[in-house]
């Protein structure tokens, strides 16, 4: 059995817990009781935050998340089917989020554009798992996954009306995506014949030529973040012992500078709201926070029983992180104190999580 399956069954068990734990919970009480709300999250006008999940729901809070609303749900669809995995806003209008759907091909990807207000779906007519997202503008955008060991990555530049298929390196299951502007980009992908390779992608062009820019066979690469034609950052975790560990550039994949033992738990996932301040999350309560780019990182600290999957900031004060598949953790101080956020009281599987910083945002 290969990793990514290994990987694939276990989310898919951990979902199934999840959506029977929530659909028994009139027996059984609120199995998640102990994630007690913080104080309500100030208001912080500008500053969308999106979250995704099953069944094919979108939650989504104008105002940083002081307030949420239901912005999609499908009815009667099979959890297996209908998991929006990933989703993101190329500005405070246009997103698009990913569906996975494990039990129906061809995939699909519900758009918006109009905040939010209304969804629809686009259909790139391609088989396999679609698991990130990337969006630059209203009408650029980028998903990868794959289809059994080999790589899927797609594209648009009209906003989705159509997708055309890209060509990426043989044998590697892609399982992140982001890009910095419409031409540079890069994606985190796995050796389907190498198990212990991890690699990052890099493209130039928008997509249409993508190179290997970076290799390891002892980091185990999870999550990626970029900003700009230059910098991306890249996230995993070492083995023996198991560590944190982090791979960044800020000339565009030429140069690489490597850290271990960042943290003592792996690294899932990393946001850059801009090109100083970033954070980088995991298990047990992981958060390492740095404000000099990557070079230097230092431990936020919250309840070690959070088990924290995505992480999000709109600036270098605003940010989110996701729990488990239940709720999210909130900032308005950079990470000095988190407290916990039930989006709308959902009792939905979360996977998925993005914000995006208007111009209101942006002027304060």
């Amino acid at each position: 059995m290969t990793r990514g399956l290994r990987c694939l069954l276990s989310v898919i068990a951990c979902l199934l817990a999840t959506a029977f734990l929530g659909a028994c919970s009139h027996d059984l009480g609120d199995p998640y009781a102990w994630l007690t709300p913080g104080a309500q999250p100030s208001p912080f006008p500008g500053a969308s935050v999106w979250v995704v999940g099953l069944p094919d729901v979108v939650l989504g809070s104008p105002d940083g998340g002081a307030t949420w609303k239901v912005n999609h749900r499908s009815a009667n669809v099979d959890p297996l089917t209908g998991d929006l995995w990933a989703v993101a806003f190329g500005d405070a209008d246009h997103g698009w989020a990913v569906r996975r759907g494990l039990a129906s091909p061809p995939e699909s990807i519900l758009v918006t554009a109009d905040a939010g207000v209304s969804w629809s779906w686009q259909h790139p007519n391609v088989q396999g798992r679609l698991l990130s997202v990337a969006a630059v503008d209203a009408r650029h955008a980028w998903v990868v996954g794959y289809d059994k060991d080999e790589g899927l990555a797609l594209a648009t530049g009209n906003g989705g009306t159509t997708w055309r298929q890209q060509r990426v390196p043989a044998d590697l299951q892609l399982s992140d995506v982001a890009f910095g502007d419409t031409r540079h980009g890069w994606i985190l992908g796995h050796d389907a014949v190498d198990l212990a390779r991890s690699v990052v992608l890099a493209t130039s062009d928008g997509g249409a030529h993508w190179r290997v820019v970076f290799s390891s066979r002892r980091a185990h690469l999870q999550g990626l973040a970029a900003l700009g034609p230059l910098y991306c950052w890249a996230v995993g975790a070492v083995d023996k012992p198991q560590s944190g560990f982090v791979a960044l550039t800020r000339d565009g994949g030429a140069h690489w500078q490597t850290q271990q033992d960042v943290t003592d738990e792996p690294l899932g996932a990393v946001s850059f709201p801009d090109a100083r301040h970033g954070w980088a999350v995991g298990p047990a309560g992981t958060i390492a926070a740095t404000d000099d780019g990557g070079d230097t990182w230092s431990k936020q600290s919250i309840d070690s029983r959070f088990d924290l999957k995505a992480v999000t900031f709109a600036d270098a004060q605003h940010g989110w992180a996701l729990i488990g598949h239940l709720a999210l953790l909130a900032t308005a101080d950079g990470g000095a104190t988190w407290g916990v956020v039930r989006p709308a009281n959902t009792r939905d599987a979360l996977t998925g999580l993005t914000s995006v910083a208007g111009r209101a945002a942006a002027q304060r």
